[in-house]
């Protein structure tokens, strides 16, 4: 027999679009579906639709709850789901008529734990399509992950909605509520954690359509951002510092802690000074390994967030700002160096500008002949 997948599928307030959701998924060339509709406390149209299409089909199943958020709805719906394996589709989206037929095939033709296909982004003028260039790849436990925590592919890599899991992943697992940014992201980290294989194929079977006002394309803010930098921060602590996983993890963690502290204008100041010295913090943490992965663009985005008015630095960047003047003077010709002479750094005793010039070898020799060298 057949074995059955569990399709959660968390809606709210979707009534223009839950109906072209429900049929991509009844219209599946794989039949053995469990489909668990949770409505997340809509005060539109809705339910009724919802009712409509279960009175229909008996492997419909309708979960009313308040209000609170997809990742609520989503463990709601993990914990009624009877499937051998599990997946997920977002109520504004579609899918392939033989997705979920591919993703079965290939999930027990190679004994993997996660199966995924690629994905179609559908905007109002074009398709993006986000696929493996192979058709069909195959990983284990550590590069599935550093895939996804370096963030090459993040459309296909992040979602939930293109995948299927053996529901064993599940046990003891459940999504993080508090997150309401990039919960995907998160969950697919413990998930790819507790999996052994993946396998993942090029077909784009899963129906992406970007709405302009939607979560995914909304404004991020502070406080999106500091929900995911908290959560990527556990991500970090649960990682063994001396594996390949972690550098992938730190690249990421970083990028997203100057995306924070660029949110200043709408940070309130308080919360705003904890986090530039939560970004001290981690720099002198890190710093070899921050090194490593890219010394030019990490120092120029450290001075841009430390670059503030008199009103938002305090004397704990200042200090830091001196420390970083220090070692730069004392590595400057090194960075250049292993820079191809590409980049020159202006460094006075108040401050860094990072001036890029496109520098030949004999211009910078000149340069470090005259008067404005650096001073010790």
């Amino acid at each position: 027999m057949e074995p059955l997948i569990s399709v959660i599928v968390p809606t709210y307030n979707g009534e223009k679009y839950i109906g072209r959701c429900i049929e991509s998924i009844q219209n599946q060339t794989y039949k053995n579906l469990e489909i668990i509709v949770v409505n997340d406390g809509s005060t539109d149209k809705t339910n009724t639709i919802l009712d409509q299409y279960a009175n229909r089909d008996y492997r419909i199943t309708v979960c009313n709850q308040e209000n609170g958020g997809v990742s609520r709805a989503r463990n709601t719906g993990i914990a009624m789901a009877k499937g051998h394996f599990i997946g997920f589709v977002d109520d504004d989206d579609a899918i392939e008529k033989d997705m979920y037929e591919l993703l079965i095939k290939n999930i027990l033709e190679y004994s993997a734990d996660i199966s995924q296909c690629g994905c179609k982004e559908i905007c109002a003028k074009k398709i993006n399509y986000h696929c493996s260039t192979e058709d069909i790849v195959l990983q284990n436990n550590k590069l599935a992950t550093i895939t996804l925590l370096a963030g090459k592919r993040k459309t296909e890599f992040n979602s939930m909605c293109n995948k299927i899991y053996k529901s064993e992943l599940f046990k003891n697992f459940k999504l993080n509520e508090a997150v309401t940014i990039a919960e995907d992201f998160i969950a697919n980290y413990y998930l790819f954690s507790k999996s052994e294989k993946f396998v993942f194929i090029k077909n784009a079977g899963y129906n992406y359509y970007k709405r302009e006002n939607s979560a995914t394309t909304a404004g991020i803010n502070f406080e999106s951002l500091k929900q995911l930098f908290l959560a990527y921060s556990e991500i970090i602590n649960s990682i063994d510092p001396e594996s390949e996983i972690y550098m992938a993890a730190l690249d990421q963690y970083l990028n997203l802690l100057f995306g924070l502290l660029k949110q200043k204008e709408c940070a309130p100041i308080d919360e705003y000074k904890i986090f530039q010295e939560k970004l001290i913090y981690e720099f002198r943490k890190h710093k070899n390994e921050i090194y490593r992965i890219s010394f030019n663009s990490c120092i120029r985005e450290i001075f841009g967030i430390l670059k503030l008015n008199k009103r938002e630095i305090n004397n704990k960047c200042k200090i830091f700002q001196k420390e970083l003047i220090l070692e730069l003077k004392e590595n400057i010709k090194k960075i250049i160096k292993t820079k191809g002479l590409k980049t020159k750094y202006k460094i006075d005793t108040i401050g860094v500008s990072f001036i890029p010039f496109y520098l030949s070898a004999r211009y910078y020799g000149t340069h470090c002949k005259n008067k404005r060298k650096f001073k010790k």
